[in-house]
């Protein structure tokens, strides 16, 4: 896992090694911008990843190889009332385990007008990729990976999944089922649980995908503005503030409803703390994979920064600027 997040980390460096053009002159002729994105994380970002992975790695031996999972599990439950997990019965957590398909709504939302976009008009046809992104890596993280991989499924009397059974199934918490760690392979004990990872902070974990979207501000408040700067009346830091914030509220608020949502399904006993921290894993590390190394949408903009520092944005049709994304 930490190898992961340094592969992440490394990435801007992987992408000066890997492309060609980025000694073509004539691709970037603008103020640096160009090579500013380009470079994809910035050293907080990089800091951030790192010590993720470092955080990750620490808490994976710890789950491993003590009882945490059960002494947090403990604090909600109560063995002798008529309710052995009486928090998941109040609120906000019943109001957030009802309600968080809203979310999954929103981003779907979001993707649909990405490509409304991309596909109206020429100058937007990068957002043709940001929707993509958008939607690919909601199917592949949440989806894919988490829902269908180590949730699992049941063909007849064949299962492929992890098989770890939820807290309220278990011995402890009175359930009929052993207690397994993180990792340890339940579905070899003949077991068909869900328990891990976590689905449900999923829902608000893929708001990561806004923050990156939005990744760039200043690259976006030129591509909607024009050179001009302007666009209906307002000026080019106008939209640029915008966008930062929107960038940021796709951060915090991924990892604010990631956290609200595992604490409500811990408290509920359908979900161990170790489940919902890798809920975080399999969300925002495909997502990063995505975006850097299969979309490359910091190459792409850099692409289109290059071209619109030598155009003059406000012409409608727009070709040249078609055929440089079509060519990245």
């Amino acid at each position: 896992m930490l190898l992961a997040f340094s592969l992440l980390a490394s990435s801007p460096n992987l992408l000066h090694r890997n492309q060609d053009y980025l000694n073509d002159p004539c691709r970037f002729k603008d103020n640096g911008m160009s090579m500013k994105i380009l470079k994809g994380f910035s050293k907080w970002e990089d800091s951030v990843l790192i010590s993720g992975g470092i955080v990750v790695t620490i808490m994976t031996i710890i789950f491993i190889t003590t009882d945490l999972d059960i002494i947090i599990m403990n604090l909600g439950y109560d063995p002798i009332g008529p309710e052995r997990f009486p928090i998941g019965e109040r609120q906000p957590w019943q109001f957030l385990l009802h309600y968080m398909d809203y979310i999954v709504y929103g981003v779907l939302a979001i993707v649909l007008i990405m490509l409304l976009l991309g596909a109206i008009k020429k100058r937007f046809r990068i957002f043709l990729l940001y929707g993509l992104f958008m939607f690919i890596s909601v199917a592949v993280g949440p989806g894919l990976i988490v829902n269908w991989v180590f949730k699992g499924r049941e063909w007849g009397d064949f299962y492929f999944g992890w098989g770890r059974p939820r807290p309220r199934e278990m011995i402890p918490w009175g359930g009929e089922r052993p207690f397994y760690h993180l990792w340890e392979p339940a579905f070899l004990f003949g077991e068909t649980g869900e328990s891990f990872p976590a689905g449900h902070p999923t829902a608000g974990l893929v708001i990561i995908t806004v923050f990156y979207i939005f990744r760039h501000p200043d690259f976006l408040a030129r591509l909607v503005t024009g050179d001009s700067g302007e666009m209906g009346g307002l000026k080019w830091n106008k939209p640029f503030k915008l966008f930062t914030i929107f960038k940021f509220t796709g951060l915090v608020g991924s990892t604010v409803l990631g956290i609200m949502f595992g604490i409500g399904r811990i408290v509920q006993g359908a979900h161990f703390a170790s489940d919902v921290m890798y809920s975080f894993v399999f969300t925002w590390v495909p997502t990063a994979l995505l975006y850097h190394f299969v979309f490359r949408l910091p190459v792409v903009e850099s692409r289109v920064m290059a071209n619109m520092s030598s155009q003059d944005l406000k012409d409608p049709a727009g070709d040249h600027q078609e055929d440089n994304l079509q060519d990245g």
